[in-house]
């Protein structure tokens, strides 16, 4: 496919040329086409080759979804060329053409392409792709290493249009196509992944993600232990979708099943799959939440039992002391033979330190790392003022902060990352916390798979933001499993039920941020001056002014010939906006997002406004401020919350949408916002003198959303979140 990785004898390239009308392809072209001229190649047996990946992700490569000749002149010059040339010089299509055209297809199917196409590409580009298809050998889709077996399965359907997988044939628990295996039960061991295992008033409830391609018609799962046999039930995963390039290919689906266990009785639980008739026992894998190690000797500890997987088996044992001291020895062995053994020490401090904390609730409570001030030091301020004999709280941040000597004259302060941490980690009852990463819900990384068992906490999200989007891939219950989402607005906790999270519905709690509790108190305190507060969000198609994998701003020498600082300039420069500003006694000032903020220098300050540069304490801009001008930042969220006016400005909409991949939610900036909605520097200018010739008092209109959005506007909402988690150990 690349020329980079081939050395060429110049007599076998003869007249042969790169295609100019090929953007995406020309090199896999050019090297087929004298290997369909010359079928002669030698192989390096070692061979090192550096390939470079552009920063600002502006290579072809990375930009092909945009490129309409990656979906029409590629298929047609590369791919129909291979095989038209093939079938012209041998009468048909040469296998390693097959596999080369194929290869590339692989990659092609697993993009969603349909937002960047119109009905009429669409539909163009699929046809094309079936028709490679039809000319590509059966084996050939069969035997792709890049594509999982669902995928070939539907590829042959799509080729032969109907569905192939309602032909496979049955014989000794394998299921075959064309004599060749498609999946073999004897040994299959992801058909089922249990994501969840749970032990409650002596029934243990498995659940997870029913992980076969078949129709879900042609099979069923049924779980055995001793004469008793248990049904489970069935339901739509969304998050579980196979999606193609063709659209969603399966429905995912989620299994769960009740299993009622016996006290002081062992008992084997096994697990078979049902097709025509035939039943066969299979493994079945354990997932993030399911609390088993999936490594040999792995186990689980819960109430009056012990939980081990065992070949294709689940033994539930009656607890003793001595059988937990047996497994836990022989568990700790395992890690030493894996190269693990500094997580023995781990599980002996677990073991002698948990006995202590019986009495009490140890809670880890953050917001990111290195920064505080958000929901997290509220709840945590709370929570030390209140005081409660029975709960032990630290709030956890790295010893680097600037916020870390600040939060420890509030109360108990962990310092992120540490062994201290990560021991209070494996003892903690509740994870409370306004950042939504993996490092939140887990403190040993690589690891956790070896830990697992002793992860036994509730994960409560006080969210950084208001959820106005579809943000499902990513919080959903089977990638965060939280027993609690704090909301702020009643559309935004409607959201978490109606769209694809998979939370039953006590886990939106509609309760406010705890953060706006003190900017009730802050407003009443201060009143706020004639300030006009501009704080644009960042720009993922801005590349070079912050590094991709860490988010840290650096300063971009191209800044300055962008859209979005010409607009941010213009604005501030605006003569007819500084005249209305100095007329009505306002300033003004400019807050760069974190990720631009080293950009600050390129502004040009006036004797109007100012620039930010540094820390922005949000709440008391908030307060301060009369006005808010943002284009998609969700800070408007609690500027709103004040009541206050904003103008948003989107001279870039289309753009920054399609570049920041959001999934839109229920949230409508024109039909839900809290103000004005422009599209152009002269509208946005217009917009804002009208508020400050009106002193800044919000409409009735905008007021009206504001209400309808908001379900509480006093102090009290740290005191409905804590309630919250403490009623969550009423319930299990």
């Amino acid at each position: 496919m690349d020329v980079t990785g081939a050395l060429i004898k110049a007599e076998a390239i003869g007249d042969i040329r790169f295609s100019t009308d090929l953007k995406y392809g020309e090199d896999a072209r050019f090297v087929n086409t004298i290997l369909l001229e010359k079928c002669r190649l030698g192989l390096c047996r070692e061979a090192v080759q550096l390939y470079r990946k552009r920063p600002d992700e502006s290579s072809a490569l990375q930009n092909e979804l945009k490129s309409e000749s990656y979906y029409f002149n590629t298929p047609v010059y590369l791919h129909q060329y291979l095989m038209e040339l093939s079938e012209k010089k041998y009468g048909r299509v040469e296998t390693f053409i097959q596999y080369t055209v194929m290869y590339d297809i692989c990659w092609r199917l697993k993009k969603n392409v349909k937002p960047h196409l119109d009905d009429e590409q669409y539909e163009r580009y699929c046809t094309l792709i079936t028709g490679l298809l039809k000319k590509i050998d059966d084996r050939v889709i069969f035997k792709q290493k890049e594509l999982f077996m669902n995928m070939k399965m539907f590829c042959l359907s799509k080729k032969h249009g109907r569905d192939i997988r309602r032909e496979l044939e049955y014989d000794h628990g394998s299921l075959l196509f064309d004599n060749l295996i498609s999946l073999n039960l004897n040994n299959a061991k992801t058909n089922i992944i249990w994501y969840f295992t749970e032990v409650k008033n002596d029934t243990l409830i498995l659940e997870g993600k029913d992980n076969c391609w078949l129709p879900r018609d042609e099979y069923s799962y049924v779980i055995k232990s001793g004469t008793e046999e248990y049904t489970p039930t069935y339901y739509h995963a969304p998050v579980f979708d196979t999606k193609s390039m063709y659209g969603i290919m399966d429905e995912g689906r989620a299994i769960r099943v009740e299993i009622p266990l016996h006290k002081g009785r062992e008992m084997q639980i096994r697990f078979y799959f049902r097709f025509k008739n035939n039943d066969r026992l299979i493994y079945t894998s354990v997932g993030k939440f399911a609390h088993i190690p999936p490594i040999w000797g792995g186990y689980y500890a819960k109430d009056d039992y012990l939980l081990r997987m065992s070949g294709k088996c689940l033994a539930v044992f009656p607890y003793s002391k001595s059988l937990h001291n047996k497994f836990e020895s022989f568990y700790c062995d395992q890690l030493r033979k894996n190269n693990k053994g500094y997580l023995v020490k781990y599980r002996m401090l677990y073991k002698m330190l948990k006995g202590s904390m019986k009495n009490k609730q140890l809670w880890l409570i953050s917001d990111r790392t290195d920064k505080a001030n958000d929901n997290g030091e509220h709840m945590f301020r709370y929570i030390n003022h209140c005081a409660p004999n029975d709960i032990e709280a630290f709030y956890v941040i790295e010893k680097s902060s600037p916020d870390f000597k600040n939060m420890k004259k509030i109360g108990k302060v962990l310092p992120y990352d540490t062994p201290k941490y990560r021991t209070a980690f494996l003892l903690a009852d509740k994870i409370v916390s306004s950042s939504g990463g993996d490092y939140v819900i887990n403190a040993f990384g690589g690891d956790r798979k070896f830990m697992s068992d002793l992860y036994n906490f509730d994960y409560i999200f006080l969210q950084h933001g208001v959820t106005k989007d579809d943000i499902s891939e990513w919080i959903n219950r089977f990638n965060k499993d939280m027993r609690l989402i704090v909301c702020a607005g009643k559309p935004e906790q409607q959201s978490f039920c109606e769209l694809n999270y998979s939370y039953p519905p006590s886990v939106p709690l509609l309760s406010g941020f705890p953060r706006h509790d003190n900017l009730v108190r802050l407003q009443k305190k201060k009143p706020a001056g004639k300030k006009l507060l501009i704080i644009p969000t960042w720009r993922k198609s801005i590349k070079g002014s912050y590094d991709p994998s860490t988010t840290e701003s650096i300063y971009f020498d191209g800044f300055k010939d962008t859209q979005y600082y010409q607009f941010y300039n213009s604005l501030i420069s605006d003569e007819r906006l500084c005249k209305c500003m100095k007329e009505h006694g306002y300033t003004g000032v400019l807050c760069m997002h974190p990720i631009h903020s080293k950009q600050w220098v390129d502004f040009t300050p006036n004797e109007v406004f100012s620039i930010n540069h540094g820390y922005v304490d949000y709440q008391n801009e908030f307060v301060s401020s009369s006005l808010l001008v943002t284009d998609y930042s969700s800070v408007f969220f609690d500027f709103g919350f004040l009541k206050k006016p904003i103008v948003y400005c989107q001279f870039d909409k289309e753009e920054f949408f399609e570049g920041h991949s959001y999934s839109k939610g229920y949230f409508s900036y024109e039909d839900n916002g809290f103000g004005p909605v422009c599209y152009e520097l002269d509208t946005t200018v217009d917009a804002i003198i009208r508020e400050i010739e009106n002193d800044c008092k919000n409409s009735e209109e905008y007021i009206k959303r504001i209400e309808d959005f908001y379900e509480y506007f006093d102090t009290k909402s740290c005191k409905r979140v804590y309630e919250a988690i403490r009623a969550l150990d009423e319930v299990k």
